[in-house]
């Protein structure tokens, strides 16, 4: 039954701990002897959002997790996972760090997925520029989806930039918060569990969304969709020097901003 169907069908439904009672007695376990990884995908809750579905969800998982007779694993996944950070993260239980995948271009048979656009090199670039970033990508397919318009660079981003600004507000109100960790993005700085970014340890920074940690090269990365939305904040860039003749030029530090 796929999965449409399902979720309208409600007498099927059932809760997660008589889910877990059934997956033994189709599998022939003993629930003493059972091990359930459960992943919830999808569970943001915005800052202005009052989602009772989400409270619910957490609510549920904990009491899955606290009264199984089996060992049960759940793992939450979220492009803003603050609140799920402040509620599990930061509680006294044991943490396994799971890496941010980086999404890559999908191929059909051998091809490229986006050669079917209009102008294939053009949409692998802004591709690009949202680094692999699950939020960024998902908002430029929406912009793509919905123009009319003949596809141009700078009204394509310039339209990103916005849907995520209205979607996701709080990375606005995070920037100020962020300067060490940009600077730390851009001299490619070497960070662990143990870096400090100002106030904020490396897993509230990893919170934030669009910053990712390479642990290969153990160096903070970000998208240049990020960049940009630095510039269209208040973000104190100060053009006016950057365009000012070289004479009337303030020479400003990075860490002075």
């Amino acid at each position: 039954m796929d999965w449409e169907s399902f979720s309208q069908e409600t007498s099927r439904h059932c809760m997660p701990s008589a889910a877990i009672v059934k997956l033994s007695e189709v599998t022939g376990t003993r629930l003493q002897d059972m091990c359930v990884i459960l992943c919830v995908d999808r569970l943001p809750k915005r800052d202005f959002e009052n989602d009772l579905d989400f409270y619910g969800a957490l609510n549920a998982l904990a009491e899955l997790v606290n009264t199984s007779e089996c060992w049960v694993i759940a793992i939450c996944s979220a492009t803003i996972y603050d609140l799920e950070n402040n509620s599990l993260a930061d509680a006294t239980q044991w943490i396994c760090q799971v890496p941010t995948t980086t999404l890559s271009h999908p191929t059909v048979t051998g091809e490229d997925i986006f050669a079917v656009y209009e102008d294939n090199k053009l949409v692998k670039l802004l591709i690009d520029d949202m680094g692999g970033f699950g939020t960024p990508v998902e908002i430029l397919h929406d912009v793509l989806s919905e123009s009319s318009k003949p596809m141009e660079y700078v009204p394509v981003l310039t339209d990103v930039l916005n849907l995520l600004q209205s979607r996701y507000p709080q990375f606005r109100k995070k920037f100020e918060k962020m300067r060490n960790v940009f600077l730390a993005v851009v001299a490619r700085r070497k960070v662990d569990e143990h870096s400090q970014f100002g106030i904020l340890s490396l897993d509230q920074v990893t919170a934030f969304g669009l910053i990712r940690l390479n642990e290969v090269e153990q160096i903070l990365t970000c998208p240049y969709v990020l960049y940009l939305l630095l510039d269209s904040s208040e973000f104190p860039w100060i053009k006016e020097l950057c365009h000012a003749p070289k004479e009337n030029r303030v020479e400003v530090k990075p860490w002075q901003f």
